[in-house]
């Protein structure tokens, strides 16, 4: 799976003829600048970059409609399923950024249209 040059799906990015592995949400800036941007600022509108609480706990909001966001990109629960799929748990930092790649690459930015005043400037 090769969109904008990162192979996402697995967590790994094709950067400068070499193929490196994403593993912190900075590891973003070393893929695609345009990318890196946005992920960064949603995950600092979504999470104030953080995969927990101050108690250590796994960042989990219920929403209104009893679905839940998990994690530092706030990922919504009917994405679950396709997480598990492709090997990633959400409630994992490493897995959590990587899987929000893997969503960006696949979805675009709506997943977080709700948080899109913050991150869109």
């Amino acid at each position: 799976m090769v969109a904008s040059g990162i192979l996402t799906a697995i967590g790994y990015a094709y950067v400068g003829g070499t193929m490196t592995q994403i593993t912190r949400a900075s590891d973003i800036a070393s893929t695609t600048p345009q990318i890196a941007s946005v992920m960064q600022r949603i995950a600092s509108c979504e999470s104030s970059n953080s995969q927990y609480d101050k108690s250590g706990q796994v960042l989990i909001h219920v929403n209104s409609d009893k679905s839940y966001d998990i994690g530092m990109f706030q990922i919504n629960s009917i994405w679950e399923t396709q997480a598990t799929k492709l090997g990633y748990d959400l409630t994992k930092q490493k897995d959590n950024q990587e899987f929000a790649l893997w969503l960006y690459e696949n979805e675009g930015t709506g997943s977080w249209s709700a948080s899109s005043k913050c991150w869109s400037k």
